[in-house]
């Protein structure tokens, strides 16, 4: 096989900006796959043990997705920092690196790991956006 690996898509900070953790936790527990089941199962009993012990479930569930998110959620926000972070340091090492143009231009010096830091974190901000996203999408923890 040939895979072709693409370019990252561009860190777009506005998706950070439009989260909204109270209307996403509805919508995560609306759309999360086990809790759905938990609560087709609990339709469906008839012993009251089962109903209990579904109830429970299903109320575990609810808090576990919860917490799920919030951690998405927080994973964002320190992505975020990270990646800012990397930006400020890859334009200050741009500056420097530009005072050493001709060397550049000459090969004798390549990109700075600043740079390669800053995609990185770039990388890491879109991973943890994506992982928020898929946890309102219905994939949070729920057990």
């Amino acid at each position: 096989d040939n895979p072709v690996i693409g370019e990252l898509p561009e860190v777009d900070l506005n998706r950070i900006e439009e989260m909204n953790l109270d209307q996403d936790l509805e919508t995560a527990i609306a759309n999360n796959y086990t809790l759905q089941i938990n609560k087709r199962q609990l339709e469906n009993s008839r012993n009251q043990t089962t109903k209990e012990s579904l109830q429970t479930a299903i109320s575990n569930n609810e808090r576990q997705i919860g917490a799920s998110l919030s951690s998405a959620y927080q994973s964002v926000r320190s992505a975020r920092t990270s990646y800012e972070r990397a930006q400020v340091q890859a334009s200050l090492e741009e500056e420097n690196t530009r005072v050493a143009a001709l060397q550049l231009a000459a090969g004798m010096i390549t990109l700075n790991n600043s740079q390669y830091s800053a995609q990185s974190a770039g990388l890491d901000l879109l991973i943890a956006m994506e992982n928020y996203d898929w946890a309102v999408a219905g994939l949070a923890d729920a057990e």
